[in-house]
């Protein structure tokens, strides 16, 4: 079964990704939920507790990656959240 994280770890990796690219460009996070990566983070945190407890490190590896673009993604959600409230004062 361990080759099916061999599978989704790069899966896990990208997923966010695209809304991350798209966030950049556009400078907007407009329709963006912030709860729902907050929630993911979350998860992949515990992801990444139970992958250390069995010494997993393939699937530590994608969870610290997966959570440096849930970071990311947060991070621009709030930058461009408060950008666009500093813009209607």
């Amino acid at each position: 079964m361990e080759y099916i994280s061999y599978l989704a770890t790069p899966l896990l990796v990208i997923s966010s990704f695209p809304q991350l690219l798209k966030m950049y460009k556009s400078k907007s996070s407009q329709g963006v939920s912030v709860t729902m990566f907050y929630l993911t983070l979350a998860s992949v945190l515990l992801l990444f507790l139970e992958a250390k407890r069995l010494n997993s490190y393939i699937i530590m590896i994608a969870d610290i990656a997966s959570m440096i673009m849930l970071i990311l993604n947060i991070y621009l959600i709030h930058k461009y959240r408060l950008n666009k409230s500093q813009k209607v004062l």
